[in-house]
């Protein structure tokens, strides 16, 4: 038996735990690579100030990821998590978030006119001066969450849009589609 051979044969079995992989962000509709992460997991990743238009990020995991000021327009995050999640400033107009987790994300200041939040959880999320305007909220979770600062007007909810106790939708502009 030839000496190396055993190093050589155990190299062959698969990667090493705790290698990183490039997880790479793209376009829904096009395919393009907009942005690359030397990282196993997108939980807390960094992607502050990014430009992610368009970004497919449908089903995963970005918990406690910065995405502060991100460009994030029509994006798809479609059965994400975003729990504790820092999306301060960010950009989400026609954003896709339907099933998405966002239980306590910081959503300060954001722009989600026009969002599809269908039967997103954003149980005690911090909405303070973000906008809502537009935004279809039919099945949403917004329970414990303060909506005195929140633009919600023209936003489309059902009976299933659970809202803060004593909040009234209706006198905030919000639409209830039957």
């Amino acid at each position: 038996m030839a000496t190396g051979f055993f190093p050589l044969l155990s190299s062959a079995r698969g990667p090493r735990t705790g290698v990183r992989q490039l997880i790479e962000i793209k376009d829904k509709t096009t395919g393009e690579v907009l942005h690359s992460v030397d990282a196993k997991r997108l939980d807390k990743a960094n992607l502050a100030g990014l430009t992610l238009r368009c970004a497919d990020l449908s089903s995963k995991s970005l918990s406690f990821a910065n995405l502060r000021q991100a460009d994030l327009v029509q994006a798809d995050f479609s059965f994400a998590n975003l729990s504790s999640a820092d999306l301060t400033d960010a950009v989400l107009w026609r954003a896709t978030l339907n099933c998405t987790m966002l239980i306590s994300a910081v959503l300060g200041n954001c722009d989600l006119r026009e969002a599809m939040l269908r039967n997103a959880s954003l149980y005690q999320a911090d909405l303070r001066g973000a906008t809502l305007e537009g935004a279809t909220l039919l099945g949403t979770d917004l329970s414990g969450v303060d909506l005195s600062e929140t633009a919600i007007a023209g936003a489309i909810y059902n009976k299933h849009t659970r809202w803060p106790t004593g909040f009234d939708p209706e006198a905030e502009g919000a639409v209830l589609q039957d």
